[in-house]
């Protein structure tokens, strides 16, 4: 069984995505497997505010089934490595086999 993280996101300053994903790595664990990385990119402009846009897809293998409590608490753990006014597009912490 493998827990997949995928995440989108826009902020609106450029950000360190990379010191954000090794914090990332610290919450879910050394051995996790990077599938797709989107480093920042203008991917959003709003009247006369642009947005950068990043993301991720990460796998881990588990050894047992995660409540939804834990999978919760990892993708808040994620949204608090971001800055605050950043819009989460999406994020999804699943199980799959």
């Amino acid at each position: 069984m493998k827990i997949m993280i995928d995440g989108v996101f826009y902020t609106k300053e450029k950000i360190d995505f990379k010191k954000i994903l090794e914090k990332i790595v610290e919450i879910v664990g050394e051995d996790v497997v990077v599938r797709s990385i989107e480093f920042p990119e203008i991917g959003m402009i709003v009247g006369d505010t642009c947005y950068y846009r990043c993301g991720f897809t990460l796998d881990k293998e588990v050894k047992y089934r995660p409540e939804e409590r834990e999978l919760k608490e990892i993708r808040d753990k994620i949204k608090n490595l971001f800055p605050k006014n950043t819009v989460v597009y999406s994020l999804k912490c699943e199980l799959y086999e």
